[in-house]
């Protein structure tokens, strides 16, 4: 917004102020002057701004601007607090002045600027709230939003719906049946009517039918493998804060070989980067290590799978997507990156890694963080015992105009969890017990008891179990379904 003078520009009389568009020019990192706006009409707001053809809103005129008094206007949103700009014709008026637009936005009398901020959300449409519950893709929010008033309750579903997996081809290096992907979502259920207030930290697998079940927080068994039932377990849902830390996704595949002439059947699960391409979920791309060529991509528009070529005798530790791109990095450290145009490029980090002896790739916030364990010598690292006394885990963060891992000295306060296929984040003011700028991890050694799980403490010396922390040891985990201080 112009005007001859900054007198001009706080003084809400004087109208003679114009606008002027400028179009991003990218190449040059500068902005080029418009004339007008090609024909769109421009809605200015503090927190959405959009615009739309004057073809497709009858009686709003091209190249304008509509947005709201600078200056607050009345205490009620009436139509002289609305304003236009017109890029043909002399200064900025308001609605009233336009016969043509007071019609379009017929406020009630007595319409107060309270009320339309505080609004009766109860007299929506019942179509609109019966199409918003069809959309609502986890049982918790479902749950919320049938608790609003019971006109939102009787028109939207009365249970979560089941959606079915996504499914592709299976992988060009693996036989078998067709592959799906199988999404499991982290949850923190946090009770607000006790304090200490109580939480409850669990898995929820969403199965190929699309049913929910339990999943063990630090690997992919199920109750059917353990052999045992699921935890009877009461919430005061309305009286709890849901929050979902992570989501993971796997490829999934029944794989078929024969042995001894008969026909065995393996279930794979495969670490992938997934990336959605739609607000549907019906598009995305996936991205995993194959077993000889080296890396796939599935394009859901293509349906097909894509052999990505890289160096032999690579052996990708960790896949993950992020910003866009796709990433893996390889047991010498070397970061592969991969567009969705199917483009590659690598770079090694410049900071050597010659400790590092296993890696993750892990989300902290806006972040990717490189996650690494270091011991001294490979036999340190092979021995539980030297492991637990000398181990240590070092954090990088990508620099993504570099194209280096940046060290960190912790990870920022947060409490960490690796896992292989899902790795996930949360504040210790979040779960009551555990402590800031710690990591933790299931058992290197393939254990899935509660006392062995592992935890590491920057500032402290060498990795403990569970069992050693006295916090750690009163969480209830077993089965280890759920962690939890109830």
């Amino acid at each position: 917004m112009c005007t001859k003078s900054r007198y001009d520009f706080h003084i809400p009389n004087i109208r003679e102020k114009r606008y002027g568009s400028k179009k991003l020019n990218e190449e040059r990192n500068d902005w080029d002057q418009v004339e007008d706006m090609d024909g769109h009409v421009s809605f200015l707001e503090h927190y959405c701004t959009f615009s739309c053809l004057a073809t497709e809103i009858p009686e709003f005129r091209a190249s304008s601007i509509i947005f709201m008094d600078l200056w607050g206007g009345s205490s009620s949103y009436e139509h002289e607090s609305i304003l236009v700009f017109e890029s043909n014709e002399q200064g900025v008026r308001s609605w009233r002045d336009k016969p043509e637009y007071i019609e379009l936005f017929p406020f009630p009398p007595g319409w107060s600027r309270e009320e339309e901020e505080m609004g009766n959300w109860s007299e929506l449409p019942l179509e609109i709230i019966h199409m918003i519950s069809v959309r609502i893709d986890n049982p918790f929010d479902l749950i919320h939003y049938r608790s609003v008033c019971s006109s939102w309750r009787s028109s939207s579903l009365l249970t979560f719906r089941p959606v079915p997996s996504l499914r592709c081809p299976v992988p060009p290096d693996a036989g078998g049946d067709d592959c799906y992907i199988s999404r499991s979502r982290v949850y923190l259920i946090k009770s607000l009517s006790s304090v200490p207030f109580q939480f409850w930290l669990f898995k929820l697998l969403e199965e190929e039918n699309g049913e929910l079940a339990l999943h063990i927080l630090f690997s992919r068994r199920t109750s059917s493998v353990w052999g045992c039932s699921y935890p009877s377990l009461s919430l005061d849902l309305l009286n709890s804060q849901v929050v979902e830390l992570a989501q993971e996704h796997v490829a999934c595949y029944t794989s078929w070989c024969d042995l001894f002439d008969d026909d065995f059947a393996n279930k794979e699960g495969k670490n992938i980067g997934f990336m959605q391409l739609d607000a549907e979920n019906k598009e995305f791309m996936i991205m995993r290590r194959l077993s000889i060529q080296g890396l796939g991509m599935y394009r859901s528009f293509d349906n097909c799978w894509t052999e990505i070529e890289i160096e032999p005798d690579r052996f990708l530790e960790a896949v993950a997507s992020y910003n866009g791109l796709f990433y893996a990095i390889d047991s010498t450290g070397v970061m592969i990156v991969v567009k969705p145009s199917l483009e590659v490029n690598s770079f090694q980090r410049s900071r050597p890694c010659d400790k590092t002896r296993k890696r993750w790739l892990a989300k902290l916030e806006e972040k990717l963080l490189l996650v690494e364990i270091c011991t001294e010598s490979q036999k340190e690292y092979l021995t539980p015992k030297l492991l637990a006394e000398k181990g240590w885990f070092e954090i990088s963060e990508l620099d993504e105009k570099r194209n280096d891992w940046i060290q960190l000295e912790d990870v920022g306060g947060h409490v960490l969890f690796l896992d292989c296929h899902c790795s996930f984040s949360c504040l210790p003011t979040q779960i009551p017990g555990f402590r800031p700028n710690s990591i933790i991890f299931e058992c290197l050694y393939g254990s899935y008891r509660h006392k062995d799980f592992q935890v590491f403490e920057f500032g402290e010396q060498g990795i403990r179990s569970f069992e050693d922390i006295s916090e750690y040891a009163q969480l209830k985990s077993s089965p280890p379904w759920i962690v939890s201080n109830g």
